[in-house]
């Protein structure tokens, strides 16, 4: 869900809710870093703490996306809980 003005790019934010077992958690993220058509990055600003970015370039017979996800849960072991995953190749672009 919008919540600002901005609709894209830098600043843009945005209210994320995330399933975490049968509750509904998340908070607000604002866009960090902005490439069109490249790169988009977000941090949080209010809710849980998350991080990360999507990046899409031109691969062999399609198009590679890659996500990467930063997050804490509060009530975790003192480092927290950290996540990141790297997508692989589609054939559609």
């Amino acid at each position: 869900m919008r919540i600002h003005r901005r609709v894209r790019g830098l600043g843009a934010r945005f209210r994320v809710l995330m399933k975490v077992g049968s509750i509904e958690a998340g908070g607000t993220v604002r866009i960090t870093d902005w490439v069109n058509d490249e790169l988009i990055g977000w941090s949080s600003e209010a809710g849980i703490h998350q991080r990360g970015r999507w990046t899409v370039q031109p691969a062999t017979g399609g198009t590679e996306v890659g996500l990467e996800i930063e997050y804490e849960l509060s009530g975790d072991r003192p480092d927290g809980w950290w996540s990141a995953w790297q997508g692989g190749s589609s054939s559609e672009t």
